[in-house]
């Protein structure tokens, strides 16, 4: 059948996205909590958020503490799902902060937390644990020593005062054979100072 099909009909439709009900859940029960959260009669967490409006921050610190007052199923999900709903904590922080500033955000912003009650050692981490929040505790009992990496230098002859800048160096310091003003001379500079930049 050699039928004519339209355009239209050729456009396939995008595929459906699955919702995520508990994340649309975490996220409107963690913008309550961000709207609920006081301490003397003010929202808690309104003045830190509101300075993410500023191009050098992003992260707003909860304490988990007053999330877990405020609502512990909440928290509880928060610490069994946090890979799962992260996301959407940072959506809800950003529908905050353009609820109260009056602000559309482009960028994207993100959620921190302090005091949280699961802490494990280094050793007692499983995959069982992949995914949840929590903090891990140990002991950095040996460290590597860093080397710095010269990867350009600038040189001064002392004699004619040239500035010879942008010298690569290559795996060892590498020294300018002369000055430029002295290239006519067939012996290098001995008196080339080199100064980093």
């Amino acid at each position: 059948l050699g039928r004519n099909m339209d355009v239209a009909d050729r456009v396939q439709a995008a595929p459906a996205v699955a919702k995520d009900e508990l994340g649309d859940r975490v996220q409107k029960l963690f913008q309550e909590f961000l709207e609920g959260c006081t301490l003397d009669g003010e929202i808690k967490y309104l003045e830190s958020a509101g300075n993410l409006v500023r191009p050098e921050r992003n992260t707003l610190l909860i304490s988990f503490e007053d999330l877990d007052e405020f609502n512990n199923r909440l928290a509880n999900m928060v610490l069994e799902n946090y890979y799962r709903v992260y996301p959407f904590l940072c959506y809800a922080l950003r529908n905050f902060v353009n609820d109260h500033k009056g602000v559309n955000l482009e960028k994207e912003l993100f959620i921190a937390f302090e005091n949280v009650p699961t802490r494990l050692k280094v050793r007692e981490l499983t995959t069982g644990k992949v995914g949840t929040l929590l903090r891990v505790s140990g002991q950095v009992v040996r460290t590597h020593p860093v080397h710095p990496e010269l990867v350009s230098a600038s040189f001064l002859c002392l004699e004619c005062q040239t500035r010879i800048p942008d010298v690569e160096q290559q795996f060892k310091y590498t020294q300018v054979p002369s000055a430029p003003a002295r290239r006519s001379t067939s012996q290098p500079d001995p008196l080339l100072a080199n100064c980093l930049q």
